[in-house]
């Protein structure tokens, strides 16, 4: 078994990695697979898997990277699969919003 690792600079939180995390187990579900196939198409054990999708630990890039090459997607296709285009271009628009320094306006009713 190898490791997915990558260099300390290059290494998520689990919070932070966790929107890929979500979008492996997305399309390895979609696929119905099992973690233990998955991670034998990685080359990583079942429990490295498991704790990607727990947040246990943090999946960096290239790992998620090589989740989606075994499944014949490019890794924004498959967080676009989980996300759905509409999400991933409302998600532009907010860090556009952001970039410019415009706050969000809230559209729940003010009470």
């Amino acid at each position: 078994m190898t490791t997915l690792g990558a260099a300390a600079s290059d290494r998520y939180t689990p919070a932070e990695a966790r929107p890929l995390s979500l979008a492996a187990k997305h399309a390895r579900l979609a696929r119905g697979e099992t973690q233990e196939q998955l991670a034998e198409h990685l080359g990583v054990r079942q429990r490295t898997v498991s704790q990607w999708e727990t947040g246990e630990n943090a999946m960096n890039e290239p790992a998620f990277a090589r989740v989606a090459a075994a499944y014949n997607r490019t890794a924004t296709e498959l967080l676009d699969e989980w996300l759905g285009a509409p999400a991933r271009a409302e998600q532009e628009r907010l860090e556009r919003l952001e970039k410019h320094g415009i706050e969000q306006v809230s559209s729940s009713p003010v009470k």
